[in-house]
């Protein structure tokens, strides 16, 4: 056979394999499988500092997950080592590390109400404590027009303290019943932890 006739033979046979591959049609199994075999790895770090791979975002704590990076993988992509491409760092959290990370998170937020509530409990007793010396030296005279001056004077200095307390009453409660549990949510924080 003739060199030329080969090649228009071979061009022939392999054209529709080629047309079919520019125009899309064709796709062998081993061209889909990297796609399907593609995974992806998860780099955390810790409050700690401590850098953490995992093979699913759901295993990246909560808190930490804004801050991850995506590595692809895959499966047949070697030892852990290989796959981080650093020396050192753990491939997966451990069951009890996860849980102390767990138990830090919910004491600072309980912690967070906590001192909200404390600082509401403590202006709730001055608002009380001043309202009763307010009582208590409006009772001595009766009405105010009939206390002396000074007296009158220090009813009104107890008015703007009550005032001012009410105010911190006000934004403890909202701090209590509003911030801390929208900040919550939004941090995904589970409904429970912030319950007592």
């Amino acid at each position: 056979m003739r060199p030329h006739l080969l090649i228009a033979a071979m061009l022939l046979v392999s054209a529709p394999a080629v047309f079919a591959q520019a125009t899309g049609q064709a796709g062998s199994q081993e061209e889909k499988k990297p796609e399907e075999n593609k995974s992806y790895l998860y780099e955390w770090t810790d409050s700690k500092g401590v850098v953490h791979i995992t093979d699913g975002l759901d295993k990246v704590p909560q808190k930490f997950r804004a801050g991850a990076r995506r590595r692809e993988s895959s499966p047949a992509a070697g030892s852990a080592e290989d796959r981080s491409g650093q020396q050192g760092i753990s491939e997966t959290v451990r069951p009890s590390e996860q849980e102390e990370i767990e138990a830090d998170q919910k004491a600072e937020w309980k912690q967070r109400l906590s001192m909200a509530k404390q600082k509401l409990a403590g202006a709730e007793k001055r608002h009380r404590d001043l309202d009763q010396k307010r009582a208590a030296l409006q009772g001595s005279w009766g009405i105010p027009a009939n206390a002396p001056a000074s007296v009158r004077v220090e009813i009104e200095q107890l008015d703007q303290e009550m005032q001012r307390v009410q105010r911190e009453i006000d934004e403890a409660r909202n701090e209590v019943s509003v911030v801390i549990p929208e900040a919550a949510r939004k941090a995904g924080v589970p409904p429970g932890w912030l319950r007592e």
